[in-house]
This record gives C-alpha cells, structure tokens and sequence, in this order.
C-alpha cells in the first residue's frame, strides 16, 4: 500500500528532493545516463492478480482475501485518495478523490513499475510510473488523471494529445514538476513527471518497445523487487551514510521467501566476536528467539550508554519469548561489568524517578535489593526486573517482564546451532500467531504506561491484526555481513511479516495523519484517569 501513497503524493516526492534545478534543455539522449548508480528508486509489483495466481501464495492470500482485510484496504485507499489535497491544499476535496481512488486501486491489483532517477549529476529527479492495464482502464487513467492534477495544481495540462498517442503536458504555474508525460504502449499506460524533458520516460518507452518491460527485467516470477539510495532521498532522516537497500519477495514451497540487502557507503566490517548464548535462561518452550551481535560501537555511541559511564558496550543481545503468557518476555546481555552497570542503571532510574515515574503514575516505585538486582513495583499484571548473573562462567545481564526461575531443560537442540554461521549478525525465528496476541497485549500496556493512545478497540487496523493472528505460522530470518558496509538478509516465512511488523503496519495504517507517522505518536493521548494527578 506504499506504493499507492507514491502515486497520490508525487508532487511532495519532488518537492521534497534537495539537488538544485535541472538546466533546461534534457533530451531522450541524457538516458543514457539513468545507470543504476543515479537510480534512486526502483519498484516492480507484480501485482495481486499474478500474485494470486502463484501456487505458493496460498496462505497470503487466505489473509488478503479476509473480510477484514477487505475492509481495511478500503479505507486505506479512501485515505490515500484524499491525501494529496490534505497534504498539498490543506483542504478536502471528494469529488476529485473519488476519481484518483480507482488509479490507486489498479496499482494493488495490476503489474506496476516505479523508477525516480537523476540522469545527470545535480539534476531534478525524473519519475515514471507504468501499470499494464487494457485499453478501457488505460483510457479512464488518462481521463481522470487530468482531472486530478488540474484540482491539485489549479492550471489545467495543455500540450495533450488523443489517447493513444505520447503526450506532454506542461503544468504552467505550479512548481514542481512542470512536465507531465503520457503514453500508452504494448499494453502499458506510462506516467512521468520531470521538471523538463522527461528522459527517463522516453527510455521507459524504448524498454518496452525492445524488452515488453518499462525497466530492467525482474527475476523470473518474482512479486515483489525494489531497489532504493536512501543517500538520495531528502530531509533529516537521511544522511550520505544512508544505505542503498534492495529487496525481492517470491513464493517458495508454499512459503514466502524474502532475499535483501544494505549496503552503507561509509562503513567497515563490525568485529563478530563468538557468540555468548545463555543457555541456562532459555527455556525448550519458546515462541520467539532473537540473537544480535555486534552492536558494541553502536550501544556505546548512544547517550543513554555514555550517561551510565559503564566503561565497554556490550557486544550481543538475546531476546526470547516463552507462551501462552505475554509477560514471559526476557533478554540477556553478556557483559563483563555486569554487575556495576546494573548498579549504575538503578542509580541513573532512581535519579529520574521523582519526574518519570510520577508523571506516569503506573510504573510504581524502583526497588534496588543488592547492587545487582533491580525490580519495579506496581506495574498492572507485571514484574519487570533487571539483574546480573553467570551463565557457563560469563556474566550477564539479564532482563524481563516477569521474574523466572532458572530453566531446567535449556534451549532446543536445534535452535542454538542455527547461530552456527559465518558472518552471521542476527538471527530470529518465532511462531508468529502467539506473538502477535502477545505484542498486543504488550503493545497497548506499553501506550498507556508511556501516557500514549491506545489502538482504538473498534478500529479496523485492530481487528484485521487479531484476523491475521489467525494464520500467521512462522518467519525465521538471517542477517550477514558480506563485505564491509554490506548487509545480507534472508527470509523465510508463513505470510512474509514477522509480528512485531504486524503491529507497525497496523500502527501506520491507523495513524490520523496516514500516510504519515503511527497512531501510537499521531492520535492525541488517552485522558489521564479520574483521581490521578499530572
């Protein structure tokens, strides 16, 4: 659904890129240029009709097909149509919404391909958006894409030509882009925006003429594969570091198999000492297991890290999950000061108490038994608690949402050997199903502890999530480093999401300023309960 929200919000993807103006004059000859390293963004959707039609698909489009599904895509796409008036026009217009919905709908249902390039160094981004659609669809994308643009830009497009036929349009009087291109060739309707000649949209249209494709063939039957420089991308978030992610999602043996990669432009390789697993916090009986390493430069460039003057980062952390209770959520950190960072933790937690803890009013009181123990009182239906102790001769630190015994039986045989991999950075395997009730139930304990909005009880991003609790089975997944500054990651999984992204599309998705921001930062917090005090 990202990719509807590209189409509806093109004017802000340009007007939001930092490189200065385009000389005038670009011509089809400047495509040349458009190599993979001056692509910023590359996209091809299969589309849900192909999709569909891949016997491997079976259990996502059990969930696609869902009542709750249905209904959340619709208003998904009501939202999405009437973004760009919200966003650009600060206003509310139906009318013109109601013709861009059936454009955002044909992007879900049909092959789509998206490319934004700079062809030349400096230069304006050049967009081209191509959907494979008949000719009466085609037709209706023309006429009310005309339409839109002339609501969204208040000029009305000239230089049109017939259906059918290439045209160019220029949006007189609106900043960015000036230039609109149509065409409709071997079955594909091409859109393109530019500030000036769109050269990227004439090389998509030779594509097609040579290759029945409007850019790079894709892998055979891949549904998803996309290619983006974050390092290209405008605003705050985003930096010359940023990395260059490519991703290609496929069915494999009734499953969906998900291949990618980051590769950081200024990075080296991370130190990955051996792995230090717990083994003698970790139950048989897990429903998640997650293992990360080398994080030690990272833990120990953060403020909170540098606040604690813990002396070392630690350099791994295990996060596990057992079942049938939400709480019975752990992590330990192996740590050589253990015991004094968990003293300093209580001292730094201590030293806040008196503003986080009060405002907050659910959290409780800190209580600090010896040096190395730390527990919270009065928090609904949990005892979170922090400690430091030995596992095989390693100290750690050792963390969770319900204090356990020891556990008796350790891991399962086959789990730990999984970490048994050259190069391997993270790892994580859960039952998919459980965890996302149990992220739930953590999830809207954690809103109302941190004095944010609750998911609404009555919203469809709620209950299209407990639906596809319903199917969800399990997703493991492997990160490698393969080179310094380049990233590996491979999955394999039941519907191609672990819970935790369940949970952040279901947030997303809900957010009273989609497509921008969560619901859980968005709405307005919940009312502080009668009797308690700010």
């Amino acid at each position: 659904m990202r990719l509807a929200g590209l189409i509806c919000l093109m004017p802000l993807v340009f007007g939001c890129h930092k490189s200065p103006p385009a000389p005038s004059g670009a011509s089809a000859a400047s495509a040349q240029n458009a190599t993979p390293s001056n692509t910023i963004l590359r996209i091809h959707w299969a589309g849900r009709r192909n999709i569909a039609s891949d016997t491997n698909s079976a259990d996502v489009m059990r969930i696609w097909k869902m009542p709750e599904t249905v209904r959340l895509e619709a208003q998904t796409l009501d939202k999405l149509s009437a973004a760009p008036w919200h966003f650009l026009r600060e206003e509310t217009n139906k009318f013109s919404a109601s013709l861009l919905r059936p454009l955002l709908e044909d992007l879900i249902e049909e092959e789509t391909c998206v490319e934004m390039a700079s062809p030349r160094t400096n230069s304006e981004p050049e967009m081209v958006i191509a959907v494979r659609l008949n000719d009466p669809r085609a037709a209706l994308w023309q006429t009310n894409l005309t339409a839109v643009l002339e609501s969204l830009t208040g000029t009305h497009p000239t230089n049109a030509q017939p259906f059918g036929s290439i045209s160019h349009w220029s949006l007189t009087n609106f900043p960015t882009p000036r230039v609109i291109d149509f065409g409709r060739v071997g079955g594909w309707m091409l859109v393109g925006a530019a500030q000036d000649q769109n050269a990227l949209f004439a090389d998509a249209i030779d594509r097609v003429r040579r290759n029945q494709l409007p850019i790079n063939a894709p892998t055979d039957k891949s549904w998803l594969e996309a290619r983006a420089d974050l390092s290209r991308f405008g605003g705050k978030h985003f930096s010359s570091n940023s990395p260059v992610i490519s991703l290609t999602v496929t069915g494999e043996d009734q499953k969906v198999r998900t291949l990618g990669e980051l590769t950081f432009p200024h990075h080296g390789l991370l130190d990955l000492p051996a792995w230090k697993a717990p083994t003698n916090l970790i139950s048989s009986d897990l429903t998640s297991f997650t293992a990360i390493r080398g994080i030690k430069d990272l833990l120990g460039s953060s403020k909170l890290w540098q606040d604690l003057q813990a002396g070392e980062a630690p350099d791994q952390i295990f996060v596990w999950s057992a079942p049938d209770v939400p709480s019975a959520t752990y992590f330990a950190v192996p740590c050589v000061s253990a015991s004094n960072t968990v003293s300093k933790i209580g001292i730094l937690a201590s030293n806040t108490n008196s503003s986080w803890f009060a405002a907050t009013h659910l959290l409780g009181s800190l209580k600090s038994g010896e040096a190395t123990e730390l527990q919270w009182s009065g928090v609904p239906f949990l005892s979170p608690f922090l400690e430091s102790t030995n596992v095989n001769g390693s100290a750690f630190i050792f963390g969770g949402l319900f204090k356990q015994e020891t556990a008796e039986t350790g891991p399962p045989p086959t789990l730990l050997p999984q970490l048994n991999q050259a190069n391997l950075v993270a790892y994580d395997w859960e039952m998919t199903s459980p965890r996302i009730k149990h992220l739930l139930y953590l999830g809207q304990l954690a809103r109302v502890t941190m004095g944010k909005s609750q998911m609404p009880k009555n919203s469809l991003s709620l209950a299209w999530l407990m639906a596809a609790s319903r199917w969800g089975a399990f997703s493991a997944t492997e990160v490698t480093q393969t080179a310094p500054g380049q990233f590996t990651f491979k999955r394999k999984s039941s519907i191609g999401l672990t819970a935790l992204e369940l949970h952040l599309l279901a947030d997303w998705l809900e957010s009273p300023d989609f497509p921008l921001g969560l619901h859980t930062l968005s709405a307005k917090p919940a009312p502080i309960p009668p009797g308690v005090q700010k």
